[in-house]
């Protein structure tokens, strides 16, 4: 505490007195004389009542909209064909031009592929929430606080952290159960006794999904070994690589199994055996 000089309008630092003497001098002081020490003073004690602290959320929201396509066939005679598409021929003369055909041996009828398409949309909304906080003071500057970091951020561009290269692993286990999936179908579509059933098409198309999901797994293996790589390309890849192969997979088996309607139980017998001493040999590989 500071007291006033009563010989002059200013003030003095405090000198040791008598035990009470200090306070003697303060109550001399009148009301206009404390204002002004109040005034003078007030703002070397207490600093940090002075620090305005404000807080402000900022809130973003991103939506996404991603779309998927699938084709499916209805395999129609030519009266079906041309009831559906009356009053457009030029498109039934490209269908029974360019569509897969196939003979019905119930119905002793040729059918052809009318294609059907269908896609499907689904919106994704994230909400992304940041807070920013502002330290302001008269007389201080403090240090701002170092702000806690995400272990992941402090990895080198491009460098993928222990989730991401757990999400792989899952990935390349399912992709590696589709592919043989695919690579059985694909071999019992080539077997003599259903290879007529089956058009070369659907066989190529079928084969280059196996393709391009090997391809897919070994990128995989280079991102994993090397830790490192666009991992929301690969993310891409894979959905691409796995959407393709589950359509023509689903369609050619769907072919393979209309066709063995159609033979005999002899027949299917040994399609089995077959079938079933390949899978064996993938396995063991």
């Amino acid at each position: 505490m500071q007291r006033m000089s009563k010989f002059k309008n200013s003030f003095v630092p405090p000198v040791r007195k008598k035990d009470g003497e200090e306070r003697r001098q303060w109550d001399s002081l009148t009301k206009e004389q404390r204002q002004v020490f109040y005034s003078q003073w007030h703002g070397q004690v207490g600093i940090d009542l002075k620090a305005a602290i404000s807080e402000t959320m900022v809130e973003a929201m991103i939506e996404s909209k991603q779309e998927t396509s699938t084709m499916a066939v209805t395999w129609l005679d030519d009266f079906q064909l041309r009831k559906k598409y009356e009053g457009r021929e030029e498109q039934l003369e490209k269908i029974k031009e360019n569509a897969d055909t196939m003979h019905c041996s119930t119905r002793d009828v040729t059918l052809w592929a009318d294609p059907d398409y269908t896609s499907s949309e689904v919106s994704k909304v994230d909400t992304e929430r940041q807070r920013r906080r502002e330290l302001r003071a008269d007389e201080v500057s403090r240090p701002n606080k170092k702000p806690k970091t995400d272990p992941d951020l402090k990895l080198e561009p491009g460098k993928l952290t222990d989730k991401q290269l757990g999400t792989l692993a899952g990935e390349k286990l399912r992709l590696g159960e589709l592919l043989l999936k695919l690579q059985v179908t694909n071999y019992k579509a080539d077997l003599p006794d259903l290879v007529d059933f089956v058009t070369k098409r659907d066989r190529d198309q079928l084969k280059l999904c196996e393709m391009k999901l090997k391809s897919t797994i070994q990128t995989i293996d280079m991102f994993t070994e090397s830790g490192s790589g666009n991992f929301r390309d690969l993310k891409k890849e894979i959905s691409v690589s796995r959407m393709e192969a589950n359509t023509y997979h689903t369609k050619l088996k769907q072919t393979i199994t209309e066709a063995e309607k159609e033979l005999s139980p002899e027949v299917t017998a040994v399609i089995r055996d077959a079938v079933e001493s390949f899978e064996e040999s993938l396995c063991s590989t």
